[in-house]
């Protein structure tokens, strides 16, 4: 054949050509072709003649693959219609072939395997014969999960997984091996194990197909799937797997309804449950997406209802063991089916304020409408999923709680699917809302809602309008006013018509239209609370908001003026009240600080008006008011009159002017020294003494703010002698930085003023610099004295005089003098004492005092007698606190 084949290239014809290419295979695969069609019987008569067909096919067979001899896909099919043909198989024929080719059955299991290699649909029309030539085991046609595929379809050591997967793309072959079987299917009445083996052969996607066919029994169906799904541990397309199997799922299902009975009554109903169940762990374990999840819901499906099938057998077995057992399995694989579940979902419920799952919710509803006629199944089964679901939806946000129920999208995924899931979403919406209106967050809340949200549902609306009610329920001003009030949120945007809440939040809302229309009117009108008042001021942004709405959606109603007009004036108003409130609290107080020494039966009247809780009492009531016209203006020109305080106007006067001086040291001090005074005079009535608040001003301040007065114009002239500038300084307590004196200098300035006293501009900082000179004079003269003391104590016989000048400042003579009065020679000294502290001055005084030291000082100073106060100065600190110098 080789020699023939290669002729071309080994033989020349005289003109140098050459012979055409001889394709030798070609040439005995077309006669092996024509050899098998029975064409042309003239050129092999003995062969017609004498072969049979089946063991002339498993000789051509045999030859081709010898001699590597390919007959194409169509040669093949010619081979195993020719093998499988009635002739072929007729007994007598089988039974001469065995005898003189006892291997035939390996030969046919070859050809078998060839044609799923290649692949030939014809490889179908093989399975008949190979079951007549070789016995099936004993676990054809047997029905479990521990039984093996090639065992249970007969087609031991065939490549038939092989052969599905190859025509598994090729949809022509796939038609022609459905045809082919369906065309054969006669044969299946006497053998049932050839739709076993034919079954092992169809394309996973032709499960359904096959089935309505040739009406193969469900539990071999559910077997083949299981079979199938093991060996798609690794499919490399998982969606066209789990399309598959949502396919045959679907068309099971329905055909165990069909055949219940007959499940029951061939002995199958146990080892179909058992194989379900592996079926329903192999498709949750390539269902990896949320949108596939109804294939494994369809496995689940699967399982109970071959359970219930089952348990109503063991019912009629009365097996209550075996049915504990059963119900045992399936509440361990309900627990398989959460946790493939929360596998599916292992990101948060919400992300970036949408649905993570789009169709988490579906799958939600689909997983509870999983019915079983087992009570105590059915029942766990939906408690335990409300119980999960519950839980998922509760790691949310509250604000993403609420969401979910307003996105068009999820709110309409909710309405749409089962009363649990409803009932999960709109209890912790409920909730969400009651704890955001607790924190008071509800304002944010609606914002972001009505950000991302054109219109809220009515429910969500309702809701939260209700539980933000609560919180404000006894003060609907602050209701209307707070931005995070739902209703303010609600009101001050849009047309109030178009809002929709239920009847429950409808009241709220009528009630605080109702609410804002009196407000309006009693800020007009000028009897306002004056709590509202105060709440109109502090949230004035929203008050303008809500009177611009009002105006908009009440044009029936004449609104007269602008909201900065009515708030401008009530202020007004109420500055004028809360100013005489100031004054009457500093008068009451200041009555509080001498009550050791006089009682004024007045006061009581006073402190409970003071008192008074006045956040419901109309401004009208506190002030004098008038009603606001439509061009905003009054008939009043200056502050409104007070009315609820009553007293005197020489009362009201005193008030008036201790709320400016009752910071004053001078006049607290002169204040209590003549309430005792007051008392003492009063003698032999045991203080406190009672007095009315005229005789307090007649008796007390007045002269005591004349005494003010007097002093203050003592200092702005420079008049104050150095005794009453020592007097004053002590009483007030300044520590030398001259904070408080200049203090009440600054008191004095502004009584003077006041009173109508003319005075020099700038005085308070000039005599206040004159003061604190004074004071630095004065500690200058305490060193020097102390300098003096130690000269003569010591003898020393240096000159002193130039520090001797600061001793006049000790003087009685000198503290009459005015301040106005110190001389230039007295600041020079005091120069020459200028790096002489107090601490210094104080440790001088004690060197005086401790004769050892004045001894030990003498002993180190011999021979070195200083000339002047300052060198002694430095010796002696040289010596006695060097660390200072």
């Amino acid at each position: 054949m080789n020699s023939l084949g290669s002729a071309h290239t080994r033989v020349t014809f005289p003109d140098n050509s050459r012979p055409p290419a001889i394709q030798m295979s070609e040439l005995i695969s077309e006669t092996f072709v024509h050899i098998l069609r029975g064409e042309p019987k003239e050129k092999f008569p003995g062969i017609w003649g004498s072969a049979s067909p089946l063991l002339l096919g498993l000789s051509v067979f045999t030859v081709t693959m010898n001699c590597k001899i390919n007959l194409g896909v169509k040669g093949w099919a010619e081979l195993c219609h020719r093998v499988s043909s009635e002739a072929a198989m007729d007994p007598k024929n089988l039974d001469e072939v065995l005898r003189s080719f006892p291997h035939a059955p390996h030969v046919v299991l070859g050809l078998m395997n060839h044609c799923a290699q290649q692949p030939v649909s014809e490889l179908v029309l093989l399975v008949p014969l190979l079951f007549r030539l070789r016995q099936s085991g004993a676990d054809a046609a047997k029905v479990g999960p521990t039984v093996e595929e090639e065992n249970w379809s007969g087609l031991e050591k065939v490549s038939f997984s092989r052969f599905r997967e190859s025509i598994q793309f090729l949809s022509d072959k796939r038609t022609r091996t459905l045809d082919l079987i369906q065309a054969r299917l006669s044969m299946a009445t006497e053998n049932p194990l050839l739709l076993i083996g034919w079954l092992s052969l169809v394309a996973f996607e032709d499960l359904p197909e096959f089935s309505e066919r040739t009406e193969i029994p469900a539990e071999h169906l559910i077997q083949s799937l299981m079979y199938r799904l093991r060996k798609h541990g690794e499919p490399r397309d998982y969606s066209r797997a789990q399309e598959n199997v949502k396919k045959t799922l679907t068309h099971i299902l329905q055909k165990v309804d069909k055949e219940q009975d007959r499940l029951v009554e061939c002995g199958n109903i146990r080892p179909a449950f058992l194989s379900s169940i592996s079926v329903m762990k192999s498709t949750c374990a390539i269902v990896r997406l949320v949108p596939w999840y109804q294939t494994a819901v369809l496995s689940y499906r699967l399982v109970l209802r071959l359970a219930e099938i089952l348990n109503a057998e063991l019912k009629n077995e009365s097996s209550p063991e075996e049915e504990k057992t059963l119900k045992d399995q399936l509440r361990g694989l309900r627990e398989q089916i959460g946790v493939w579940r929360e596998s599916l979902l292992e990101k948060p419920l919400v992300t970036l304020k949408q649905l993570t799952y789009p169709k988490e919710i579906e799958m939600w509803d689909v997983l509870l409408r999983v019915e079983c006629s087992l009570e105590e199944v059915s029942s766990t089964w939906s408690v335990s999923l409300k119980k999960d679901l519950n839980k998922r939806i509760s790691k949310t946000s509250e604000e993403d709680k609420v969401l979910l129920c307003c996105l068009h999208v999820t709110s309409a995924a909710i309405r749409k699917s089962h009363e649990v899931v409803q009932s999960c979403f709109d209890e912790q919406c409920q909730a969400a809302v009651k704890k955001i209106c607790q924190s008071g967050q509800e304002g944010d809340l609606m914002r972001s809602l009505r950000s991302k949200v054109k219109d809220l549902p009515e429910a969500v609306t309702s809701a939260v309008v209700v539980e933000s009610a609560a919180r404000f329920r006894d003060d609907p001003v602050v209701q209307l006013l707070d931005p995070q009030s739902a209703i303010n949120q609600l009101l001050s945007q849009g047309d109030w018509k178009s809002i929709r809440v239920d009847d429950a939040a409808a009241q709220v809302v009528h009630g605080c239209l109702a609410a804002l229309h009196s407000l309006l009117e009693s800020l007009l009108q000028g009897h306002v609370p004056l709590g509202h008042l105060q709440s109109c001021l502090r949230y004035r942004e929203q008050f303008r908001r809500l009177h611009l709405q009002y105006k908009r959606n009440n044009k029936s109603e004449a609104v007269p003026v602008e909201a900065d007009v009515v708030l401008a004036q009530r202020e007004k108003d109420l500055n004028s009240f809360e100013l005489r409130r100031e004054k009457m609290d500093t008068l009451i107080k200041m009555i509080g600080k001498v009550t050791e020494s006089v009682t004024v039966p007045e006061m009581s009247t006073l402190e409970e008006q003071h008192s008074a809780d006045l956040k419901t009492v109309g401004l009208n009531e506190l002030v004098q008011v008038e009603t606001i016209v439509a061009d905003g203006k009054s008939g009043r020109m200056g502050p409104a009159q007070v009315l609820w305080y009553k007293a005197s106007m020489n009362v009201l006067k005193m008030s008036n002017q201790m709320h400016k001086l009752h910071h004053s040291s001078l006049v607290l001090s002169s204040w209590v020294e003549r309430a005792a005074v007051l008392a003492s005079t009063r003698h032999p009535c045991p203080a406190p003494v009672p007095v009315s608040l005229n005789q307090i001003c007649e008796n007390i301040w007045n002269p005591l703010l004349a005494e003010f007065l007097r002093l203050g114009v003592s200092i702005e002239n420079a008049s104050i002698t150095f005794k009453q500038l020592d007097q004053v300084l002590v009483e007030i307590g300044d520590q030398g930085d001259g904070k408080l004196i200049e203090k009440e200098l600054s008191l004095m300035s502004e009584a003077l003023r006041e009173s109508g006293t003319r005075s020099e501009e700038n005085w308070v900082d000039l005599r206040l610099s004159h003061i604190q000179d004074y004071r630095q004079l004065h500690e200058a003269a305490a060193a020097a004295g102390a300098m003096l003391k130690i000269a003569e104590k010591m003898k020393l016989s240096g000159n002193f005089t130039e520090i001797d000048t600061l001793s006049q400042l000790e003087e009685d003579t000198f503290k009459q003098r005015a301040l106005g009065s110190l001389t230039v020679d007295l600041f020079h000294a005091s120069q020459q004492l200028s790096r002489v502290t107090k601490q210094h001055t104080a440790c001088l005084e004690e060197f005086l005092v401790s004769q050892t030291l004045v001894t030990w000082v003498k002993e180190n100073l011999k021979g070195e007698e200083p000339k002047s106060s300052l060198v002694f100065t430095k010796h002696v600190f040289s010596l006695l606190c060097p660390q200072q110098i």
